[in-house]
């Protein structure tokens, strides 16, 4: 979902109606580009969503350029998400004091979170947060206050695969950080390229040193 745009939820807006399933799954997407007028450039959302391998990047609109939860929540898993402007807006809000926590897993936070209400409980692990700690991280597991240096994350661009991607540079706090535990990490990077099952997985949507095995990219060998 690239340059779209609207009042409200500029890439999509997932209404509070019974046409929707319970909960919404964006995989292996790119989110870009995408503006409103009045809030939530990328997604505005009445239903849950689960969000896997996917990167959101320079959505832009008043308040919160990303996600804009309104009285739900969201799992996110190896995602990156990248503010508009210089790449530290707002990437994720949640609105409503007794919405249910939100969950990060195995993700990159280049930009803030932002919870109405006050701070809302935050399920987290395997999180990179820069430059800042917004997201309330917390644990030896995480790693808020990352520099955009220590972060090196590429711009967005052609890395392989169907949509533009970051790859974290060589030496980036997120290879070789995510864990591939409790089935947290997916086999397979945001391009399809495989994943490494046996070092931790890097944290994000990119696995820098991921292959792109085309024999079993789709789950079956030719």
């Amino acid at each position: 979902l690239s340059s779209n745009a609207s009042n409200s939820g500029g890439g999509l807006y997932v209404l509070a109606d019974s046409n929707w399933p319970e909960v919404v799954r964006i995989e292996n997407s790119l989110l870009v580009s995408n503006t409103a007028t009045i809030s939530a450039g990328a997604i505005r959302t009445d239903h849950a969503l689960d969000i896997v391998n996917a990167t959101f990047d320079a959505n832009s609109a008043p308040g919160t350029g990303g996600i804009l939860l309104f009285l739900t929540s969201a799992t996110i898993r190896s995602s990156t998400l990248v503010g508009d402007g210089d790449g530290t807006g707002n990437v994720l809000f949640q609105s409503g004091s007794t919405s249910p926590a939100v969950t990060l897993l195995n993700s990159i936070v280049r930009g803030t979170c932002s919870f109405s209400g006050g701070p809302q409980p935050l399920n987290a692990g395997w999180v990179l947060e820069s430059p800042g700690n917004t997201c309330g991280l917390t644990g030896m597991n995480n790693f808020p206050n990352t520099s955009e240096a220590a972060l090196a994350l590429g711009v967005l661009g052609d890395n392989g695969g169907p949509t533009p991607t970051r790859l974290p540079a060589v030496g980036s706090v997120a290879i070789d950080h995510g864990t591939n535990a409790f089935g947290f990490c997916p086999a397979f990077d945001q391009r399809g390229y495989v994943r490494s099952p046996a070092a931790p997985c890097d944290i994000g949507s990119v696995e820098a040193g991921g292959l792109d095995d085309v024999l079993f990219r789709d789950a079956f060998q030719l």
